[in-house]
């Protein structure tokens, strides 16, 4: 571990390879969708949370596979219950 601010910027520290590749999310960050109510702002953290979980492109991007946790702050389970199953239900998962 660096003792000073010297050595950090002279330390050779790899790049992880990015989870979504072109820069747009990168290893030991994350990502916040933000967006005014009816903006299918649920169904896009689940579409990118599902291309990432499967290493799949996602909006014409690559993705490396990786783990995902989606947090909901904004619907009640219910509701997310629905669209993860409506989800899953069009990609024959369940």
């Amino acid at each position: 571990m660096p003792t000073s601010a010297q050595h950090f910027i002279l330390e050779n520290i790899p790049r992880p390879p990015e989870i979504i590749k072109n820069g747009l999310l990168v290893p030991e960050t994350w990502m916040m969708i933000l967006g005014d109510e009816g903006t299918r702002k649920t169904w896009l953290s689940l579409e990118l949370g599902w291309a990432v979980s499967q290493g799949k492109p996602f909006l014409n991007y690559d993705t490396n596979k990786n783990k995902v946790l989606l947090i909901n702050a904004e619907l009640p389970a219910f509701e997310y219950q629905k669209r993860m199953r409506i989800m899953f239900r069009t990609r024959g998962i369940a």
